[in-house]
């Protein structure tokens, strides 16, 4: 189970997105050298999970496309798009 809490931004260095889901509910985030996945609460407030080194957050990352997919209605819910 993938736990969400609330966003806290990193004062460091600007947010630079890494990857988006096909839809652009999820987006996977790099912040002064951490990784963390984002998503908006159903109040508009961003949570995140996974905070931390790469691998870790890139296989919850990986976990949350798999479950997404499953129900995503738009787009191509396999898609993964790094940039």
């Amino acid at each position: 189970m993938i736990e969400w809490r609330p966003y806290h931004r990193y004062t460091g260095n600007a947010a630079r997105i890494r990857g988006i889901c096909c839809c652009d509910a999820y987006q996977f985030l790099c912040e002064g050298g951490q990784y963390v996945i984002l998503r908006r609460s159903s109040l508009g407030d961003l949570e995140e999970t996974a905070r931390g080194c790469h691998p870790r957050a890139r296989a919850v990352w990986l976990q949350l496309l798999l479950m997404h997919a499953e129900k995503c209605q738009r787009g191509n819910p396999k898609m993964d798009i790094w940039l």
